[in-house]
């Protein structure tokens, strides 16, 4: 299966969930994104990568890192190798001096440790091809994306997908891509 590589673009807190935040994934060399809901723990352990803050004491992911080097283990990547009913599954590359293993993930802690290992972050085509939002702005912002309304006026039943697609089109221009995502989602469920 072809791969495509990932980076991380950006990372903000989700306006309707209090406690969830979206790291938007981008295609390396591409237009695509890839919205990603995570929880609160994994979204600051995220941050702290980004802003390469040092911690007083070891966080979980930290913890990982440092038993993994303790055995000669290395993260070599992770890959988003499944999509369903809407979660992202993610596979985690390691070795070790003697051989290889493939550990299943949450795509969050997937995220932080390849950050942490300065892993590469892969995705199948397919996924990205279906999950995936293409963007014609290469001008992506490093900071939080637009507010959102709520989920039930965005992909109401009343609209037509001739109007969601407008919807679509316009939440990719102001950078909306959580708003997009969804958008994509009720499309996609429309036209099956």
């Amino acid at each position: 299966m072809d791969k495509v590589e990932l980076k991380i673009l950006a990372l903000t807190e989700t306006s309707q969930h209090s406690n969830n935040f979206t790291v938007v994934l981008g295609e390396v060399g591409g237009n695509r994104r890839l919205p990603v809901v995570i929880g609160i723990h994994e979204a600051q352990a995220i941050a702290i990568q980004l802003e390469n803050v040092k911690t007083n004491r070891p966080f979980t992911h930290d913890l990982f890192k440092s038993m993994a080097e303790q055995f000669a283990i290395r993260i070599t990547q992770v890959v988003i190798s499944g999509l369903v009913e809407g979660v992202f599954h993610t596979t985690i590359y390691c070795s070790d001096q003697f051989q290889s293993h493939e550990i299943d993930s949450r795509t969050s802690d997937a995220i932080v440790l390849a950050m942490k290992f300065n892993s590469p972050i892969y995705i199948y085509e397919s996924i990205l091809a279906e999950a995936g939002i293409e963007v014609n702005d290469d001008n992506f912002p490093k900071s939080d994306f637009p507010s959102t309304t709520h989920k039930n006026e965005e992909t109401s039943p009343l609209k037509s997908i001739e109007e969601l697609e407008l919807d679509l089109n316009e939440a990719l221009k102001n950078e909306n891509y959580e708003l997009a995502a969804r958008l994509r989602d009720e499309i996609t469920k429309r036209k099956k």
